[in-house]
């Protein structure tokens, strides 16, 4: 079983402020997969002047 904790775009970049991080990587798990919501945090990362880092392997 893959258990998980629900979290939020929100969430995620104010985690990022709160730890004063730079940037956000969307990796190691294929980022495609989940896109809409790397998308969301990327876009409300971005407005918070916190670079967005996206690997993949998809073309």
């Amino acid at each position: 079983m893959i258990t998980g904790e629900p979290t939020t775009p929100q969430a995620v970049v104010a985690a990022a402020r709160q730890r004063d991080c730079a940037s956000i990587s969307y990796t190691y798990t294929e980022p495609t997969v989940f896109f809409e919501f790397a998308c969301d945090t990327a876009e409300l990362a971005h407005r918070q002047g916190i670079k967005n880092i996206f690997v993949t392997n998809g073309t």
